[in-house]
């Protein structure tokens, strides 16, 4: 998977770029071909803001978190990421299982 990641407002940290990675391999588990993430970290005053759009080939997902900590904002983001993929399979699967009227 290629992951681009973008740092608003911010410095860029090698650390950060390790969780990112670090949390985005769960996600492996769902690509299709051709996937893509992309990650925008910023910060306004205190908080910090974590947004991550997840390409496929059929498919675009999209997730925002906002929280106190850069970690817990990336944290926060690709669990809502995993959970609208795994909505997304499910509608596909739904999809599927119907019978042809």
């Amino acid at each position: 998977m290629n992951i681009n990641i973008t740092f608003r407002q911010m410095k860029s940290s090698d650390a950060i770029k390790d969780h990112i990675n670090q949390r985005m391999a769960k996600l492996e588990k769902y690509k299709d071909k051709a996937t893509e993430a992309h990650v925008v970290l910023s910060t306004e005053k205190y908080l910090h803001n974590a947004e991550v759009v997840f390409s496929a080939k059929a498919f675009q997902v999209t997730a925002k978190s906002s929280t106190n900590d850069m970690y817990a904002s990336i944290d926060d983001v690709v669990t809502k990421l995993e959970k609208n993929i795994k909505k997304h399979h499910a509608k596909k699967a739904k999809l599927k299982t119907h019978p042809k009227i």
